[in-house]
């Protein structure tokens, strides 16, 4: 381990609090990507917990800071080559350079200086909760396991008396590391919502939910949680593709018969919105009189992203604490629609 990999272990456990672990890998990407960072696989050993939080760490080889436009095509290429939550570190950003990655909502450690990864902030969030100790009579569910248990709400199928699943079933039509759908199993398992059938290694187990549709809905409502990191206001519509959907009242106006917003809401993962941000298909704005429309930034993809409006269950979930009585209103229609979602009620 070098002496900057050794600068970002001491570092990162010194505000973390927690066991780090570094370890060197190669990735298939370009020459000239390999020759700017020293790739890590970084581990971060949460107390109480099975699998650790993992991220790629781009570690940069000089000092000299590549400027943003070629920074973020080399980032590019090793979020392709990898699942993990890429994040790049260095030991000599300025404070001008640090806004820059901000601004560009990319994830960042300046050693010694400043934590910026938004992207690791709620599983830091909930690390941080274990490590206080707070005690709460249920756990809130990980992004990837929300998503993954409301897209088994929609498969009417799961809840059959002989359906069983694998892992792989279970995960649907996410893409996860063989690590975060451990992780999200072992929380389902936890939650006494999947129960395992048949012992056997990893891609062989099976799974069965224990519950009927509403009961396993009903049970599950005080683990979920609005999907919602953040709202920003943008100067144009965002087109309907690459996961983007209609979100808040403009998605609940096409289920039911609430009249939409002046302003049309969508949502999109930190992914997707940085994307589109780079490939300057819309910009942030401060104020909503210069704004087209609302983006809701995401911690998951929905369920029923291909639809292009998001799944019922999260928008549920975004709006249940609204008070306008109107959308209210509209949510009770939603889930005479869905009538298991009445559980909730």
């Amino acid at each position: 381990m070098n002496a900057q990999a050794a600068a970002l272990r001491e570092y990162l456990e010194s505000i973390l609090g927690f066991r780090t672990k570094l370890t060197r890998i190669k990735l298939d990407v370009p020459f000239s990507v390999q020759e700017a960072f020293y790739l890590f696989k970084l581990e971060i050993n949460v107390p109480g917990t099975t699998t650790p939080l993992i991220m790629l760490a781009a570690l940069q080889r000089e000092d000299d800071y590549p400027g943003i436009v070629a920074l973020r095509k080399r980032l590019a290429v090793i979020e392709k080559a990898t699942d993990w939550v890429v994040v790049y570190i260095s030991n000599a950003i300025s404070l001008v350079e640090r806004r820059s990655l901000i601004d560009n909502h990319i994830n960042f450690i300046a050693i010694r200086k400043q934590f910026f990864v938004p992207e690791l902030a709620m599983d830091l969030r909930e690390a941080f909760s274990v490590r206080k100790k707070k005690v709460l009579e249920e756990s809130e569910f990980s992004p990837a396991t929300q998503a993954m248990f409301i897209q088994l709400l929609f498969d009417e199928s799961a809840f059959k008396p002989d359906a069983l699943y694998t892992a792989e079933k279970l995960m649907g039509s996410y893409k996860y590391s063989r690590v975060t759908l451990s992780r999200a199993i072992a929380e389902l398992r936890e939650s006494g919502l999947l129960t395992l059938i048949s012992e056997k290694d990893f891609s062989t187990r099976l799974y069965k939910l224990k519950y009927s549709r509403s009961k396993t809905f009903g049970k599950a409502l005080k683990m979920l949680r609005s999907p919602v990191k953040k709202r920003v206001w943008v100067n144009k519509i965002p087109p309907l593709n690459n996961g983007i959907c209609y979100a808040g009242d403009t998605a609940l106006a096409e289920y039911t018969l609430l009249a939409p917003g002046s302003k049309p809401v969508f949502a999109m993962t930190q992914k997707v919105f940085s994307a589109m941000v780079k490939d300057h298909e819309f910009e942030e704005v401060a104020h909503i009189d210069s704004a087209k429309a609302t983006v809701e930034i995401w911690r998951y993809r929905s369920p029923k992203a291909f639809t292009h409006i998001v799944d019922e269950v999260s928008l549920y979930l975004t709006l249940k604490d609204d008070k306008d009585e109107r959308v209210q209103l509209a949510l009770s229609e939603l889930k005479e629609e869905n009538t298991w979602m009445a559980f909730g009620d």
